[in-house]
């Protein structure tokens, strides 16, 4: 998956068996130069054995999540790629050149000259 720079990440865990009042269900993230992120974010259970929380990647590259608990014998990995521009960002910036490629093509069509033989405008 690909994910913009510098935006807020939030993940939503269900932990195994749907336990609740995991006190020891940590995340460790690794940083694209093989650093571990800080501080580590911490999670929050919102009921039912869901649990949520956030950080915001800063640098561009690959990114691993490690997210596991000793006590329920939860461990799950996932890698992110985090990028500058993410496709909703090109697909509105490809829009954006095309209306104006067109707003050029409607003035240059109600232009109203006359090429003259011999190649000048009358």
């Amino acid at each position: 998956m690909e994910y913009k720079i510098n935006i807020e990440r939030k993940l939503r865990y269900v932990a195994l068996d749907f336990t609740t009042g995991l006190t020891d269900l940590t995340i460790a993230i690794r940083e694209p130069d093989g650093s571990l992120f800080s501080p580590a974010p911490v999670f929050t259970e919102i009921g039912d054995g869901l649990y949520e929380t956030s950080y915001t990647p800063n640098a561009l590259g690959i990114w691993q999540e490690k997210i596991s608990s000793i006590s329920n014998q939860d461990k799950i990995f996932n890698s992110i790629n985090i990028v500058s521009k993410d496709i909703d960002t090109v697909s509105f910036e490809i829009s954006v050149v095309e209306s104006k490629i067109d707003e050029v093509k409607g003035k240059i069509d109600s232009l109203d000259i006359q090429i003259k033989p011999g190649g000048y405008i009358a």
